[in-house]
């Protein structure tokens, strides 16, 4: 089937670099267009506000990802001893 894989457990981590991959990507995007917003807003409260919140929900959801993936490994490698998940 071409580049991915088709045992589960090469899958799975194929996977998941993919999906931490694009999280990352989307957040980057966010935080450049906060940025560009905040720096194009002037002296509009509302453009900043707006600017401001898009820049901070990028930053949480990067970090929620983050920790996500942080909680999987946590589970499914150190807990459960999962074999073949790493």
């Amino acid at each position: 089937m071409g580049c991915v894989p088709i045992e589960i457990t090469a899958f799975i981590n194929w996977l998941t670099g993919w999906i931490f991959g694009i999280a990352g990507g989307i957040s980057f995007l966010l935080m450049v267009y906060g940025f560009i917003k905040l720096s194009v807003s002037g002296d509009d409260p509302k453009a900043m506000q707006g600017a401001k919140e898009t820049i901070t929900s990028a930053i949480t959801g990067l970090l929620i990802s983050i920790f996500c993936g942080f909680i999987l490994r946590l589970l499914l490698i150190n807990i459960l001893h999962l074999p073949g998940i790493s």
